[in-house]
């Protein structure tokens, strides 16, 4: 289980914080500010799948 925070994710992805959130929340998630932890087993996977449906800064 990997553990990283909404605001790291939003870096890593290069997308605003807020657009991550709102998408994180769509896909079942229990996030609500920019330091929520996000716990995954799969961190790659979940990258790219937000990849496809965020849009770049």
């Amino acid at each position: 289980m990997t553990v990283l925070t909404v605001d790291d994710l939003a870096r890593d992805l290069k997308v605003r914080n807020e657009d991550l959130l709102r998408e994180l929340v769509t896909m079942g998630y229990e996030v609500d500010s920019p330091e929520s932890p996000l716990e995954t087993d799969d961190p790659a996977a979940l990258r790219a799948q937000l990849v496809t449906v965020l849009p770049q800064r």
